[in-house]
């Protein structure tokens, strides 16, 4: 198993740690979502699946390269996103029951 597979979350990277980061998951498969807020960052934040560039002074080169832009430097929306996410999805993939509504109720 190599590094990338064990590590969750990296803080406090360089631009060109954050570009090998996106660069080594996605030739594994791996989905993944980047934060920056410069110029340098702008390549990886591209790269990524998911580029989240942070604050309203955030460099406009990262913005155009992002997919989500965050304005207020709060990531707690994005941990409600990702929750509000796996819920719908886990109530759309659910296989319908079609007497569902002929059952009695349970206490």
């Amino acid at each position: 198993m190599t590094k990338i597979e064990r590590i969750w979350v990296m803080a406090r990277l360089t631009p060109f740690d954050k570009l090998l980061m996106v660069e080594s998951l996605k030739q594994k498969c791996e989905e993944e979502a980047l934060t920056g807020n410069g110029t340098n960052d702008a390549l990886a934040l591209k790269k990524a699946n998911v580029g989240l560039p942070i604050g309203i002074q955030g460099i406009e080169v990262a913005k155009e390269s992002s997919n989500i832009i965050i304005l207020d430097n709060n990531l707690n929306f994005v941990v409600n996103l990702i929750m509000d996410s796996l819920g719908v999805l886990a109530l759309e993939t659910k296989q319908s029951v079609d007497d569902l509504m002929d059952r009695k109720p349970v206490g």
